[in-house]
């Protein structure tokens, strides 16, 4: 541990300091309070374990320049033009296309932020020995090169065009089982960073083909609004995130690809994968007076993708409105649903065992190529100490920033965190659920290309985001009861074997509103083999001992009283 971390730091104002970590709206007083605006450093308390700065270096706040529109470019839009048409072509007609097909239309290269980047961990992730079936019909297997299946030609291509040669092991079982045992639905359960998203896209887009090839065979038909497959995703980030992969992959192959961006479900070309929320999925299959019928028809429905599917049953609207989806899509006898996700719930499966369903679970959830440190703070600590930990980052990083990921429980908080961090020459974007979906995406494009260096979010962006980060700060720890958040945090860090840090602030006071308690967070870091903290240890085996001492207590009380109670069977001699 170098002196940054021995390093302690304190401050005494006597303003109260803030226990709450909920995310409620009606709490006032967050913690993160806003910034100081004296030069004075706060005195510092040589007993108190944490951060430091240098004894020579002076937190001085500087003047909060807010974002300026500019600060998130948006693509140009070419208008009408006074310039004269082109002039028709040797045979007399126009040049100039006004309507081309999907099929027809030029497609880009691909974005850079697609191209696969494996780590100097990545061999890990395609070791299948880590891989356990369960279910099904007790057959396993794995595809574990393109030549194991008849994939189609343009498909391979469009996956080695983003630089991927060999899959990952969720990906070789996921596609044996999509591809080779399709009577199947399936439940993969794998850890953050493992290519989940292309474990179920490629077999996704290869059965989609399949399956209008088949009714082309057959001379049958669809209605243009009535997708193959569905994919659900949890927030309208995976949503632009999954539809361009999709469309990527998917081209020159006759599938088209929709999405609920904006929620202007206009099928008029037609749509064989639509990537959707749930709310977005409700709006296309609603009807009023001015709408008679719904955007969208699900009863040629085929093939059902849940990412992050314990997302979709957390609340009681989300689960009733996933359940009525779900019985709508199971009217097709020959449904299946594919469930994703680091973390697993139960409610989805109840829909799996009509037909029955394999389970594929990954024996590590936390990638090997995570490194996380626990800070012990009090909790009007937090600001001091989260400038002191972004000073150290720039310093080993050269000058220059990482990119940075913070989360905290309070959309309020956010906001206010990203003052105080601007106030302190660290500009940074909040991105919360409260904000809008334009707003969303224009400081989700800005973070992930890299024109911002800082992003502070709620568990908004905790599940499926792939995107380039490189520490993940948890200012808060997930609630206690939601704790599972916590994998699919600092999942948004060393992912495709690539290396990442996480830091966790943990803070030492009573009434920390729904943090986890001490004993059980050190039994979690203590699990999945991360280091923990002297007094957390300490904590922990306290708490072991004391608990041990109640169990031997109570054992002797009742064998005591066993003993006392114990009938004379004598007399029955």
């Amino acid at each position: 541990m170098d002196n940054w971390e021995k390093r302690n730091f304190s401050d005494e104002s006597d303003s109260d300091s803030e226990n709450s970590l909920s995310d409620d709206e009606d709490e006032s007083s967050p913690l993160a309070r806003a910034a100081p605006r004296s030069k004075d450093v706060p005195p510092v308390n040589e007993n108190m374990t944490g951060l430091l700065e240098e004894e020579d270096e002076h937190i001085v706040p500087q003047r909060f320049q807010p974002s300026l529109a500019s600060d998130y470019p948006l693509p140009s839009y070419v208008g009408p033009s006074t310039a004269p048409s082109p002039p028709p072509a040797a045979d007399g007609t126009s040049s100039f296309s006004f309507q081309q097909k999907r099929s027809e239309r030029p497609v880009d290269p691909p974005n850079e932020r697609l191209l696969a980047r494996p780590g100097e961990l990545f061999s890990h992730l395609t070791n299948v020995d880590r891989i356990k079936f369960e279910l099904g019909d007790g057959e396993s297997g794995f595809i574990d090169s393109f030549d194991k299946y008849e994939f189609h030609k343009q498909l391979i291509k469009n996956l080695t065009d983003l630089g991927v040669t060999e899959p990952t092991a969720v990906q070789k079982a996921t596609w044996y089982i999509m591809l080779k045992k399709y009577r199947y639905s399936l439940a993969a359960q794998a850890q953050t960073g493992s290519g989940k998203t292309f474990a179920f896209l490629v077999p996704l887009i290869q059965r989609v083909f399949e399956i209008k090839e088949m009714m082309k065979a057959n001379k049958s038909t669809k209605p243009k609004n009535a997708p193959i497959g569905v994919i659900f995703v949890p927030t309208c980030e995976l949503v632009n995130q999954i539809t361009e992969n999709a469309e990527h992959l998917a081209k020159n192959m006759d599938v088209s690809v929709t999405s609920s961006k904006g929620k202007r479900h206009v099928f008029r070309e037609g749509t064989d994968l639509h990537v959707t929320t749930m709310g977005g999925m409700m709006y296309a299959l609603s009807t009023d007076e001015k709408r008679k019928h719904p955007l969208i028809q699900l009863s040629n429905v085929y093939l059902t993708v849940f990412d992050e599917v314990d997302k979709f049953f957390n609340d009681h609207d989300t689960r009733t409105q996933s359940l009525s989806v779900l019985e709508r899509v199971q009217e097709n006898p020959n449904a299946r649903i594919f469930a994703f996700s680091a973390t697993f719930g139960g409610d989805v499966v109840e829909f799996m065992e009509r037909d029955g369903y394999f389970r594929i679970m990954d024996s590590e959830i936390i990638p090997p190529s995570i490194d996380h440190k626990t800070f012990i703070l009090q909790p009007h600590q937090a600001q001091t100490a989260i400038i002191s930990l972004l000073r150290h980052l720039k310093k080993q990083n050269n000058g220059e920033l990482p990119q940075i990921l913070i989360f905290a429980n309070r959309r309020v908080t956010c906001d206010v965190l990203c003052f105080h961090l601007a106030t302190y020459g660290f500009p940074a974007v909040s991105l919360t659920s409260k904000w809008g979906r334009v707003t969303r995406n224009k400081v989700a494009n800005s973070f992930a290309r890299g024109q911002k260096k800082i992003l502070v979010c709620s568990d908004v962006l905790a599940p499926g985001i792939d995107w380039v980060v490189d520490v993940v700060i948890n200012y808060h720890l997930p609630p206690n009861h939601q704790f599972d958040r916590f994998n699919h945090r600092i999942g948004r860090t060393g992912r495709a074997g690539n290396r990442g840090t996480v830091y966790s602030f943990f803070y030492d006071a009573y009434n920390i509103r729904d943090q986890i308690n001490a004993d059980d967070f050190a039994q979690y870091l203590m699990d999945h083999g991360f280091s923990v903290p002297k007094k957390l240890q300490e904590f922990h085996e306290y708490y072991r001992r004391k608990e041990q001492e109640r169990t031997e207590g109570a054992e002797e009380e009742w064998s005591m009283k066993f003993e006392f109670d114990e009938p004379d069977l004598s007399r029955f001699d």
